[in-house]
């Protein structure tokens, strides 16, 4: 599923260094930018949702899309530690949003798993680091 690849990758750049994730946050934050992303991302939404919510209008979307900004910009404000990893930060978003734009719990289920299974690892263990030794980590070549 796109939505779900696209703001795994989100949530995972996020994690690689603090001037990342303070970009991620004011993007959202500053009413000029975070009011066009509503509006571009309601429509793709829209697309990639509409079947599973087919009494929704436009606007349902659009509120839809501010709510679930609302949990990507809480996931990336908390960085990852060694209890709250990467992989369960990605997962738990995935849940809450999917559920959000009613995807059937069969679909839910797993829907983090195929993209953290091979990308996560060395994520995981850089998401528990300090955030100066990320940053090291991260600058080499």
């Amino acid at each position: 599923m796109l939505y779900a690849v696209e703001t795994a990758i989100q949530l995972h750049i996020a994690e690689l260094t603090e001037p990342l994730r303070k970009l991620y946050v004011t993007a959202y934050t500053l009413p000029s930018t975070s009011a066009y992303l509503y509006r571009s991302t309601a429509k793709r939404l829209e697309g990639i949702f509409g079947d599973y919510l087919p009494d929704a209008e436009a606007k349902d979307f659009y509120e839809m899309e501010i709510a679930s900004t609302g949990m990507m910009h809480s996931f990336v404000t908390v960085p990852c530690d060694m209890y709250f990893t990467v992989e369960r930060k990605i997962t738990r978003f995935l849940d809450c949003a999917l559920k959000l734009y009613n995807v059937p719990p069969e679909r839910r289920r797993g829907s983090a798993r195929p993209f953290c299974s091979s990308t996560c690892t060395p994520w995981r263990r850089a998401s528990s680091e300090r955030p100066s030794i990320r940053r090291k980590r991260a600058l080499k070549p």
